[in-house]
């Protein structure tokens, strides 16, 4: 039997409900790109906050936990479209298993703002698309 504790249980539900609340309706490739976008900050560290908690609240990194986006107030039941593939994604991206495919992404955007991208990714070139999201590896 695997244990773990609160603080680590705590990390994959917030992982598990950040990948929930971004891309519930993707592809689990979508999903892991995701996922792999916010284990390539845990690792990078510095700017970008300590650990997986840090780096998820950190205010205005994951729009789907800012104060005014509805999908801040979204939490998943067990029945929800995609909750169990978020948590198989989370405990994935957790354990560094399998292989990243955003190529090191740190950023990422829908393509729904493809005629109006965040300022960070004006100029720069997705590493790849998946799904409906831009990746991009910014320093």
């Amino acid at each position: 039997i695997f244990l773990m504790t609160g603080q680590e249980t705590y990390a994959l539900i917030l992982v598990a409900i950040c990948i929930w609340r971004e891309a519930r309706g993707e592809s689990m490739e979508a999903k892991r790109g995701v996922g792999w976008t916010i284990r390539n900050r845990v690792l990078a560290a510095g700017w970008f906050g300590k650990g997986w908690v840090d780096v998820i609240l950190k205010p205005w990194q994951f729009s789907s936990f800012n104060a005014k986006d509805p999908n801040a107030v979204k939490l998943p039941h067990e029945i929800s479209q995609g909750w169990e593939e978020c948590l198989l994604v989370a405990h994935e991206v957790i354990a560094g298993a399998g292989t990243d495919p955003t190529g090191g992404a740190t950023h990422y955007f829908d393509n729904s703002m493809n005629g109006n991208p965040p300022a960070w990714a004006v100029g720069q070139t997705p590493t790849v698309e998946i799904g409906a999201f831009n990746f991009y590896k910014i320093a």
